[in-house]
């Protein structure tokens, strides 16, 4: 059984972090101990927590968050910590400097490297590229991230593993069963209308 904590900046919604959460549970029922870290705890995600438990750092950013997670790193040892995007990332690399923790830290990133517009994100992206020690390891949803990731960031390509998000979730709605009806072809897409999800090359591509 190994000691797991995943930091989250917050738990108001968003893919990243729904898959947290799944994964969360899913660590939990294979026995290992799970914390869910956030910098606030607050958000429509609080009930997906279920049985896991959460430590609240009360910080409003993950930047902000460092010394509280220093404090949580130290007295709580965790064998695993995973950021589960860059700014989480990059907090937990320097509590983890600050502690002296020196467990295993690893990057999920659901994100391409250099997506981050503001310097702040800017300047985490860079933390984490550099900031990983030896130990660390980098977790990407598919092939073509992982591609993306091991091109802008090279030192870490040897590092760089794909584990796909989950498709059908236990803690969430029941798969839909009923089949689609007869008629002209539907198209979904999901997600946040922001640049990064490119939602016209999906209107180009059935265009």
């Amino acid at each position: 059984m190994a000691r797991v904590a995943l930091l989250l900046p917050n738990l108001e919604g968003g893919g990243a972090e729904v898959s947290a959460l799944r994964l969360a549970h899913a660590l939990r029922r294979m026995g290992n101990e799970v914390t869910v870290v956030v910098g606030e705890g607050r958000g429509p995600l609080t009930r997906r927590l279920g049985g896991l438990r959460a430590v609240e750092l009360g910080a409003g950013s993950m930047m902000a968050a460092v010394r509280p997670l220093a404090r949580f790193l130290r007295e709580e040892r965790p064998d695993v910590v995973i950021g589960t995007m860059v700014h989480a990332s990059a907090a937990g690399l320097l509590a983890a400097w600050v502690s002296g923790w020196r467990g295993l830290p690893i990057l999920w990133v659901h994100a391409s490297p250099g997506h981050e517009r503001s310097w702040r994100g800017r300047i985490a992206e860079r933390l984490v590229h550099r900031g990983l020690p030896a130990q660390g390891r980098v977790v990407c949803v598919n092939a073509a991230s992982a591609a993306e990731v091991a091109a802008a960031w090279p030192a870490l390509a040897s590092r760089i593993h794909t584990i796909p998000n989950l498709v059908h979730d236990p803690e969430g709605a029941a798969p839909v069963t009923k089949p689609a009806t007869m008629g002209p072809p539907i198209v979904l897409g999901a997600g946040r209308l922001v640049p990064d999800k490119d939602f016209g090359a999906l209107i180009d591509a059935v265009a």
